[in-house]
């Protein structure tokens, strides 16, 4: 805040505190993008099962309509709801068994193509239904291993796609796992209110010097990744 920069990690976070500074349900989501390259952006949960990606390089948008319950009270209903999904799912209970896979690894290539359909019925699989044309959401995110907010971390179990999943992290233990035991939560809690002091505006000055250095830095970097390249 001071120095008004950050990576992009760090604008996420700031975005995220910002979104729920204003009561929105807001989440920092950690993944990748193209070519495997580490990447943070920020989730909010809306009203009516919509989730929506805020991008923080460009200001873009993305709404994923019914990928949550859409409701905040996380009360034992929105768990029975979980469930009843899950159970209208088909989803293999041997596909960790040693024998089966055993029996897949003798498998030819033809007996792997044969089975294929049964790639769905993995837990791991994306939700058929969210795959569907009325459904698709094309996002510049290729995985999501993580998100967290001022409550809770939530590592991802389930497919790694961002617009393959649902959100209801709360309720739905088999596709996301709460990483902060009790003893961690309450510090966190403890922390929790603490105030940031942000510093003056900057002068037109050292704006001009920082503007300055970046340009510098950004030079400096094509001209690396040019002499690498060979040019």
């Amino acid at each position: 805040l001071a120095v008004r920069r950050g990576s992009v990690q760090d604008h996420a976070t700031l975005l995220c505190c910002a979104l729920m500074g204003l009561g929105k349900n807001a989440f920092v989501c950690k993944g990748t993008v193209q070519k495997d390259r580490e990447h943070c952006w920020v989730m909010t949960r809306e009203h009516g099962g919509t989730v929506t990606f805020w991008e923080t390089t460009n200001g873009a948008k993305y709404h994923l309509a019914g990928r949550w319950l859409g409701d905040f009270s996380h009360q034992d209903a929105c768990k029975k709801m979980v469930d009843q999904r899950w159970a209208q799912r088909p989803v293999s209970s041997t596909w960790k068994s040693k024998e089966v896979i055993k029996a897949r690894a003798a498998m030819r290539r033809d007996e792997h193509l044969q089975k294929m359909h049964e790639l769905t019925t993995l837990p791991i699989a994306p939700w058929p239904e969210l795959y569907k044309d009325s459904n698709i959401v094309v996002v510049p995110y290729e995985t999501i291993e993580c998100v967290w907010n001022n409550t809770q971390l939530w590592g991802n179990l389930g497919n790694a796609h961002p617009s393959c999943i649902y959100f209801d992290m709360e309720d739905d233990a088999r596709s996301w796992l709460p990483l902060l035991r009790e003893a961690e939560l309450g510090v966190i809690m403890q922390e929790q209110g603490a105030a940031v002091a942000v510093g003056p505006s900057m002068q037109a000055y050292t704006a001009e010097t920082l503007q300055e250095n970046i340009e510098n830095e950004l030079k400096e970097s094509i001209r690396m990744i040019r002499m690498r390249q060979g040019h």
